[in-house]
């Protein structure tokens, strides 16, 4: 064999090394080619999700909203009572009093 003989032979070792080589990275970016699509996908889904959760927090807050007032108007109403009902309470003890104090 001669020199030019070895010198070829050699690169072809290195072609072939290389080409196994490149077949590796090969396997390996498409591997994370699927990987990113699926993380493409799961991000979808979470948007979708995150999307929903939005909604329903919308919904709630406005369900929280109109509970405070129903809450808030109740209140005054309650209080409403409360005043008339002092007063009816002193109006009754006041009459013996008035009707006493009248004699």
């Amino acid at each position: 064999m001669t020199k030019t003989e070895a010198e070829l032979h050699r690169l072809g070792e290195a072609i072939a090394g290389l080409n196994e080589r490149t077949a590796s990275l090969d396997a390996k970016i498409q591997r994370g080619f699927k990987d990113v699509e699926k993380l493409e996908a799961t991000l979808d889904k979470l948007r979708d999700q995150l999307a929903a959760q939005q909604t329903q927090i919308a919904v709630l807050q406005a369900n929280f909203a109109d509970l405070t007032k129903r809450w808030d108007e109740s209140d005054r109403r309650r209080w409403t009572v409360y005043g008339v009902m002092l007063a009816a309470a002193l109006t009754f003890v006041a009459n013996p009093v008035l009707l006493f104090l009248k004699r």
